[in-house]
């Protein structure tokens, strides 16, 4: 076993021993700051979030905000 817990097989590949050695998933959604960022109100606040409004009205869009 090599420093950092990680294990070298024959092969020569690198496996990981730990489940703390992992990636952690970093996008951990949350559905308040999701409409406060892009929701309806908040592009009507701006004068450059009702311009993206009525872009995406004109374009016919289902949704013109979340």
């Amino acid at each position: 076993m090599t420093p950092g817990g990680r294990e070298v097989h024959p092969a020569g590949v690198l496996t990981l021993c730990y489940s703390w050695d992992r990636m952690k998933r970093t996008y951990q959604p949350k559905v308040r700051r999701r409409q406060k960022r892009h929701g309806f109100r908040s592009r009507m606040r701006t004068t450059g979030g009702r311009n993206v409004l009525k872009r995406r009205k004109a374009k016919g869009r289902h949704r013109v905000a979340i």
